[in-house]
């Protein structure tokens, strides 16, 4: 069964979880420091407020699905209004991991139709992060011998050419040395970030 979602920009999170947990009679399903849900069964709500850099107001309202399934009828009837404006697979918005479709009403009014696939610790994912990650490897192949030691294939591959991104053989043992050092470090370091992760939530 499909559940109606209303987001709500506010002008501060503390007092508006006060006043809608007051409203709802229930505590936010999940509170950061600028965003809180709830996931109300009466009406049957997914009902969302954060504060960012926008005016305070309705935006956006829609509807979320519980199944690829419900996802795709409603967004075959938005595509036969001719109102779908964007589709995302795989996008991360307020604090979740989903597919969405996007569309506007003739007064040109957002709605928003997802399905959740998991919780985010991030608001949304930074949009500079794929230009970012492409500019460092790119620096690091031209300008390091190295690769930033990407990985053990990369290494063994360089190895084997002359070129000017080329490898000397009796090197390739201290790069990927390098580089399984660096695997073991973010094995340890990594359940630490998302122990951190998961006490915010």
């Amino acid at each position: 069964m499909k559940r109606f979602h209303v987001h709500l920009n506010v002008d501060a999170i503390p007092a508006n979880v006060d006043f809608y947990t007051r409203l709802f009679g229930a505590a936010p399903a999940i509170r950061r420091d600028d965003y809180a849900k709830w996931m109300l069964e009466d009406p049957r709500n997914n009902f969302a407020i954060s504060c960012r850099d926008r005016a305070p107001g309705i935006d956006p309202q829609g509807l979320q699905a519980e199944n690829a399934t419900e996802l795709a009828e409603i967004g075959a009837r938005q595509e036969a209004a001719d109102a779908v404006a964007l589709k995302k697979v795989g996008t991360t918005c307020r604090h979740a991991h989903s597919n969405k479709f996007w569309a506007h009403d003739p007064q040109g009014t957002r709605w928003e139709s997802f399905l959740k696939s998991g919780d985010a610790p991030t608001h949304h994912t930074p949009g500079a992060v794929p230009a970012l990650v492409a500019s460092y490897i790119f620096a690091a192949y031209w300008f390091t011998a190295s690769t930033s030691f990407a990985n053990p294939a990369v290494t063994l591959a360089r190895a084997l050419t002359r070129s000017f991104a080329g490898i000397h053989p009796r090197d390739a043992i201290g790069f990927i040395a390098a580089q399984l050092c660096g695997a073991a470090l973010a094995m340890l370091v990594a359940p630490l970030l998302l122990q951190r992760g998961a006490a915010r939530r």
